[in-house]
């Protein structure tokens, strides 16, 4: 019993660790991805930092893009 009190424990600080280095990674990525395009992308609801930069990185310019339809056009024509 006291081995999976010292599991428990250590899987705990493996876990608030990673916590820590997820938010730091967010925080860093977020202080990259600041402007006009990357703010309205954080709006969405599950979308932090590190999605908004993939998503960025995906799009690439986003202003070549007249409509939200040629968006969608790329998303498919790139699958």
């Amino acid at each position: 019993m006291a081995h999976c009190t010292v599991e428990r424990r250590l899987l705990i600080v493996q876990h608030d660790l990673l916590d820590q280095q997820i938010a730091s990674a967010d925080a860093r990525a977020a202080s990259l991805l600041d402007g006009e395009v990357a703010q309205p992308l954080l709006s969405i609801p599950g979308v932090g930092p590190s999605t908004e930069a993939t998503l960025m990185a995906e799009i690439g310019d986003i202003w070549r893009f007249s409509d939200v339809d040629q968006l969608r056009l790329r998303r498919r024509a790139s699958r």
